[in-house]
């Protein structure tokens, strides 16, 4: 069954054009986005790259676990094909061994871009990785890339009974901007809509990338 895109909290329906991952003329990070982790647990590194088809039935996986009312595969690769402006990314876990086939996905995020706008429609982690300070990292490095898109503020909708997210939106700046009630159909629970404002100030960009480099991941045990 074809999907239209989805209708933001505010009624914008975006419109679609280029290819998936970066728009027209639009740069790509140019932080680091490659990260040894500490020598206890898991050896190797995390990686943030672009997601392509080829990861889409172990995003889902994720998404699976983590939402009551996932995308299905199929969802996923209507985004990817249609592309521009959604940009969806994944964190792979690359051991360094050089094992055959790609490194695994642990963590996954998708946004929406529109003027200077960036939404984010999704972000997960895989059970096993969460707790360990991987979504502080896949947030803000998608702060800063959506920053080099052209992004100067960042919305989203969290649930009123996900304090653990919102705990992580509130300390990394984003501030609520209005409340929706009986937002979300399947438990018929409010919607609390945040924003992250300033993001094309320098200053912001700077102490970003100082926060980035901070944050040290732990990794689950071998």
């Amino acid at each position: 069954m074809t999907r239209s895109r989805p209708t933001t909290a505010w009624g914008v329906r975006m419109a679609f054009m280029g290819r998936p991952g970066f728009g027209r003329g639009r740069p790509g990070p140019r932080h680091s986005n490659r990260i040894p982790l500490p020598p206890e647990g898991e050896p190797g590194f995390l990686v943030f790259e672009s997601m392509t088809p080829a990861d889409v039935n172990e995003v889902a996986e994720i998404e699976e676990a983590s939402f009551p009312t996932p995308y299905t595969p199929q969802i996923f690769r209507d985004e990817l094909r249609e592309g521009w402006p959604a940009c969806w990314w994944v964190v792979r876990h690359d051991d360094g061994r050089g094992g055959r086939g790609p490194a695994p996905i642990v963590a996954y995020i998708g946004y929406y871009l529109q003027r200077d706008r960036a939404h984010i429609a999704k972000i997960a982690t895989h059970p096993g990785w969460r707790r360990r300070r991987l979504g502080e990292w896949l947030l803000l490095n998608t702060l800063l890339v959506a920053r080099e898109q052209g992004a100067a503020y960042v919305s989203l909708e969290v649930r009123e009974s996900n304090t653990a997210a919102q705990r992580l939106y509130f300390k990394w700046g984003f501030v609520q901007l209005r409340r929706f009630r009986g937002y979300y159909e399947d438990t018929g629970e409010d919607g609390l809509i945040l924003v992250f404002t300033g993001l094309a100030d320098r200053r912001t960009a700077s102490r970003l990338r100082q926060e980035l480099a901070g944050v040290e991941i732990v990794p689950p045990a071998g």
